[in-house]
Order: C-alpha cells, then structure tokens, then sequence
C-alpha cells in the first residue's frame, strides 16, 4: 500500500512542523496500519525492533517513523520511538515531549538509565520515546556504545515494537552500526528528493551485507518505503463544514514542506537478491 499526502488544517501549526496524525479518526493512520500489517510479511516473524533510514536528508524518516510508531500504539501494542539520529535537534517536541535537560552535556549517563530516559507521550495511550539529546560530539561512539546496547536489548523485552529513527545513510555509518541489534531496515525515499544512484549504492552494500551474512540469522533489509504519493484519501466532509473552509481554500492551501507531509511511504517494496 502506499502512504498518501497528508493535508491537516491546524492554523496553530508551524511550517516547520510535522503534520502527526494524532487525532483517533484521522483517514490517514489506515494506510500506516496497513504498512506496519504488511511487516508480519516479511518472513516467519514480524520484526519487533525496526530501524528506519534514508539515502538522504528531507525525505521523510522521521515524519513515517512517528506515525508508524502512532499507528501501532492505537492498534494496541505497546511501542516505543527511540531517536537515534545524534547528528541531528530532536523533533521530541512535535509529540509534547520535553528532552532531559542534561542528556545532551551527558549522553553516555543519560543512554545508561532506560528508565530515566523513556518518555510517555501525551494523549497517546501506548506510545513512548527516548528522545535524542540532540546534537553530540562523536555520536558514532555513543551509537556503538555499551550503554546503547543495553538499551536497545532492555526495549526489546519492554516493548512489543520498537522504531528507531536512525540518520540517513550517505554521510555517516550509524545506521549500519545500529542494525545488527534490529530485525529489518526500511529506506525511506521521496519522489524529486532522491536521488536513484545514491539509493541504489545504498541497497546493494545493504544487500550484499545480507548476503554475506546469510548463513547466519541476523537483521535484513526489508524494502523501500516511497514517501510522498498523490493518491486519494476517504475525508469526511463534516469536519470540513465546521471549520468553514472553502473548496478553493482547499486547493490552495499551503501544505508543509517537510518530508513529512508527503508520507507516501507504504509502498513496502521487497528487494529480490
């Protein structure tokens, strides 16, 4: 399945903001429900920790790996966001969550405690985050630290599914460094964003990892989310009534710009080897 545009009309929220579809009825969580069911796919067991990546930045990782992680927790299962990109602020905030004051001064103390770091969300039963301490000195040390092993090896007895949000994969190797303490890998691309070379390197060193590893059973690239589909969404009209917002008004309305507001993602596409 594909994930659609996503259009909000919230006049509180900022340009820069990621349109999270917090709200129960929202027509949009389907299409990430049907994302996260199409994981139960990909093999005998669906994967319980997940990272998420890209080839590039603003293509819309963080924006999908929230409203996946939004999607599983209405569906019942209890799910944690871990963010995992240290090179770049943490987008905690977008889900009312405050980041600890000194995680960023001590980052190894603050990976160390689980219990100090994880965050409820607000308004959202069954979600949780460690929000990142932003940006770090030497965050390929921290990624491959003891203190993030023992974390990611505590969430996944805590939790009934895990999303990391890791960086995009063409500047650095901290998504490869987290991957073997995972069950699979999606790529995150967006059309005019990505650039096909560069996703390509990016899936054949993933590809060839798997190969070289085949003999034993450790994580694997499950396929390529497309973020940022035109595709139509069932919208009730009611609310669009109360609002008093004009069809014109619709059409020309500015949507966010983020790699977010286009979660074309569902398109979860199996790489054949």
């Amino acid at each position: 399945g594909l994930l659609p545009d996503v259009m909000l009309f919230d006049p509180d929220m900022q340009q820069e903001e990621m349109p999270l579809l917090l709200e129960r009825n929202s027509p949009y969580l389907e299409f990430y429900e049907k994302l996260r069911t199409n994981l139960h796919r990909q093999g005998n067991q669906a994967p319980k920790v997940l990272l998420l990546s890209s080839g590039a930045k603003e293509e819309g990782k963080t924006f999908c790996a929230y409203n996946l992680a939004i999607a599983a927790a209405r569906a019942g299962k209890r799910t944690l966001v871990i963010e995992a990109d240290l090179r770049s602020p943490s987008k905690a905030e977008s889900l009312k969550i405050v980041p600890h004051p000194h995680s960023c001064a001590e980052p190894l103390r603050y990976y160390g405690d689980i219990n100090d770091c994880i965050r409820q969300v607000p308004e959202i039963e069954n979600l949780y985050m460690i929000p990142s301490p932003g940006v770090v000195k030497q965050p390929g040390g921290i990624i491959e630290s003891s203190e993030m092993q023992r974390l990611l090896s505590d969430s996944r007895h805590r939790f009934d599914f895990v999303i990391l949000d890791a960086p995009c994969m063409t500047h650095n190797n901290d998504a490869f460094i987290l991957e073997p303490y995972t069950d699979g890998m999606i790529i995150v691309t967006r059309p005019h964003y990505t650039v096909s070379g560069m996703l390509t390197e990016v899936i054949e060193q993933l590809t060839n990892d798997e190969e070289d590893e085949s003999s034993k059973s450790g994580p694997k690239f499950l396929g390529v989310v497309v973020n940022g589909a035109d595709i139509p969404v069932d919208f009730p009209l009611e609310p669009l009534d109360d609002l008093d917002i004009s069809e014109s008004q619709i059409a020309d309305s500015p949507r966010p710009s983020i790699g977010a507001t286009a979660s074309t993602g569902g398109v979860l596409t199996q790489v054949q080897s």
